[in-house]
């Protein structure tokens, strides 16, 4: 059977959301960042969309065998009905009802493999979308991070500037405006010093640690490991 279109537009899809999540975070600045986080928003939107095709291909294909099921078990009725009324001059209707029989078994063969397809994509691409989103909420935490060491880096650019302009008014002798500045200059420079060590702390924090992915990896495994221990006690105490 040929590839349609859609099946073809899913597998350009799905390679995209692979490239993606092959991708390094490492090293990244924050330009680069904030066009992977738009690249993965993308490529969530799409896998989406593909997901939610993909999803109604499903549900049409379990719809369609039904309906056979359903023609099937009419057609046998007649058929044993035809073949058991002692009365051999009809017999040759069961051949046409037979034909039909099979013919409805050959489509629900068809749409079953459809659905075992479909089933397999659904599977994959909620795999896919699950990745992505965990891919993308490490990256977006990431570039907050960055973006808050760069506005502090960028007040204690002001205080300096500020500085450099109190050093140019003192030596021109204006008491008054230097003590203003030099005020300015503490207040910034403190709220500059206390954002910039948090924002420091976090991003030690963050390379120290492990990966934000294999955290969360870890955190499920042992929410699993908890739940069949509770199984296991659950069934000691019944036996």
């Amino acid at each position: 059977m040929a590839m349609t279109l859609v099946a073809k537009g899913r597998i350009a899809v799905l390679a995209v959301a692979h490239g993606l999540m092959d991708k390094s975070l490492e090293g990244l600045g924050s330009q680069a960042m904030e066009q992977m986080v738009r690249d993965l928003e993308t490529s969530v939107s799409d896998v989406r969309e593909s997901l939610a095709e993909a999803r109604g291909e499903l549900t049409i294909e379990q719809k369609a065998i039904i309906p056979l099921q359903a023609d099937i078990t009419r057609l046998e009725a007649r058929r044993k009905s035809v073949l058991g009324d002692d009365d051999p001059s009809n017999d040759h209707l069961a051949k046409s009802l037979t034909a039909r029989i099979r013919n409805n078994r050959m489509k629900i063969a068809d749409h079953q493999s459809n659905v075992e397809t479909n089933q397999t994509v659904v599977a994959e691409l909620e795999q896919t979308e699950s990745v992505l989103e965990a891919r993308l909420e490490v990256l977006r935490g990431r570039l907050t991070r960055l973006r808050g060491t760069a506005r502090t880096a960028s007040a204690k650019t002001r205080a300096a500037e500020a500085l450099d302009q109190a050093a140019e008014l003192a030596e021109s002798g204006s008491h008054a405006s230097v003590d203003n500045i030099a005020a300015r200059i503490e207040r910034e420079g403190a709220v500059a010093d206390e954002r910039l060590k948090a924002s420091l702390r976090r991003i030690n924090e963050s390379a120290e640690g492990q990966d934000e992915l294999a955290e969360i990896d870890a955190e499920i495994a042992e929410v699993r490991a908890q739940i069949a221990r509770e199984k296991e006690e659950k069934t000691g105490v019944t036996a």
